[in-house]
């Protein structure tokens, strides 16, 4: 099955990575400062042709917009993750939203990088320098170390992904509401 992961960044930044099994390899691809993030992974998406995307962004907003609880800054699985609401990311959510509305071909789902670090125990997890044997240990395929702090979080998001389609991913949230897979 095609996937890939992204660290889904500022849009003009050059802070938005994406990770993909290329033969038996993984690579990383990432935006330039300047460069449309969004249009960089639309081409990709294109390019790519993947059948699901692991995406580090959230993907929906709190279910009290919808009539479902209280709370309108974050979701329930906001909360277990003491992740960032996704009020607060605003424009990045949004963003986000978009892309997985424009591409309804892709299954996007929603992970966070940093909570897969922690189970993994990546102690080292966004430190200069990036101490790569740490995460490597737990990939299935080579990779060289990647050169930013946001390729990382696009491995670990790919990370997620293969953790998911293998059975092996935790699931936070409500599906009424969203999930964060993990």
């Amino acid at each position: 099955m095609s996937f890939i992961g992204i660290d889904f960044g500022a849009r003009k930044a050059g802070t938005t990575a994406i990770c993909c099994l290329q033969g038996d390899c993984l690579q990383v691809l990432q935006s330039g400062k300047g460069e449309d993030a969004d249009r960089f992974i639309r081409e990709q998406l294109k390019r790519i042709g993947p059948q699901q995307v692991f995406i580090d962004a959230p993907l929906s907003l709190p279910g009290a917009y919808f009539m479902h609880g209280s709370d309108y800054m974050f979701r329930h699985c906001d909360r277990e993750l003491n992740a960032m609401s996704p009020m607060f990311l605003g424009g990045l959510t949004a963003r986000a939203i978009q892309l997985k509305a424009e591409h309804s071909a892709c299954d996007f789902i929603e992970v966070y990088p940093k909570a897969l670090a922690g189970k993994l125990q990546v102690k080292s997890y966004k430190q200069q320098p990036i101490v790569w044997p740490e995460l490597e240990a737990h990939l299935p395929y080579s990779l060289e170390a990647p050169s930013s702090l946001h390729a990382y979080d696009a491995v670990l998001a790919w990370l997620s992904g293969y953790r998911y389609l293998n059975g092996e991913a935790l699931i936070y949230g409500r599906p009424e509401e969203g999930q964060i897979i993990v």
